[in-house]
């Protein structure tokens, strides 16, 4: 479990962050509107990976990664610290991978909840299951939250990829931060997203080489032109919808984004490879 969370860790962001990121971009919203939007998934367990019944799966489906999960900031257990940092105030904290069980339990700990902490302790005392809190939590707005759950909410780090993802599957827009590359994609695979269409340089060059040296074919295709593929047309138009709306955004970054997208909607026989989309940015950007 790491101590600290670089704020430069290209692969999580705080959600606190990436609340004001989004209101910064859009005046109708504010930071508190999204952290609202933020809370209710966390209590709906849009979050959560998969609930384990076979205890031989535990190491299955990401579980055992902690990249997958929420990371939160708990106070360090005590095998961890010794006494006198124990009675520090504020305690020394790690962070630890978490569903909304744990944020819930954390929170209630705190003093983090909304309303009076005596009325958590008898309504967790009267209800057989902690599905009835979260039920409760997902309809209650987060202004209503004492500050000390708002500062621990916004304190969460969220994966990268899962926040895109949730973004995705909620058909919202995918907010520019979110659309900059995780990772490089240089392995087969990059978040489930087939890369093997994704031509080397070296290939590029032989290619290139190879036309070079058939005058009369170059000829012949650029007065027949090349069929475009379909996946084609929705990157072009995803490229201007995109740059239109971030107009900052690296040309790298357009042509991974569309791509990634792309390569989900349609087959690898009818895409083009990224290599082909960085070349033709400006072509492509040149006709909105």
């Amino acid at each position: 479990m790491p101590i600290h969370i670089s704020p430069l860790d290209k692969n999580f962001i705080k959600l606190g962050r990436a609340a004001r990121l989004i209101a910064d971009d859009d005046p109708t919203v504010d930071s508190a509107d999204i952290m609202d939007l933020f809370a209710r998934a966390i209590f709906s367990g849009a979050f959560d990976l998969p609930e384990i019944n076979d205890p031989k799966d535990i190491g299955k489906n990401g579980r055992s990664d902690e990249s997958n999960w929420l990371q939160v900031p708990i106070v360090a257990p005590v095998d961890r610290v010794n006494d006198a940092q124990r009675r520090l105030d504020p305690p020394p904290v790690e962070y630890f991978g978490a569903g909304r069980a744990t944020i819930l339990s954390v929170m209630n700990s705190i003093n983090g909840l909304p309303g009076d902490r005596a009325q958590w302790q008898q309504f967790f005392e009267a209800s057989a299951s902690t599905q009835d809190a979260f039920t409760a939590l997902m309809r209650i707005s987060y202004r209503q939250f004492p500050k000390a759950g708002q500062s621990f909410l916004e304190d969460v780090h969220a994966p990268k990829a899962k926040l895109r993802k949730w973004f995705e599957l909620r058909e919202l827009g995918i907010p520019s931060f979110l659309l900059e590359p995780i990772t490089p994609p240089t392995s087969a695979k990059l978040n489930g997203v087939n890369l093997v269409n994704c031509k080397r340089n070296s290939e590029l060059v032989e290619e290139r080489a190879a036309e070079a040296k058939s005058p009369a074919t170059n000829s012949k295709k650029r007065k027949q032109g090349r069929p475009k593929k379909s996946g084609w047309v929705f990157i072009e138009d995803f490229v201007r919808k995109l740059h239109k709306r971030y107009p900052k955004m690296q040309r790298k970054d357009l042509a991974y984004s569309s791509w990634t997208l792309a390569a989900k909607k349609f087959d690898e026989k009818d895409l083009p490879s990224l290599e082909t989309i960085q070349r033709k940015i400006g072509e492509i950007l040149s006709k909105e």
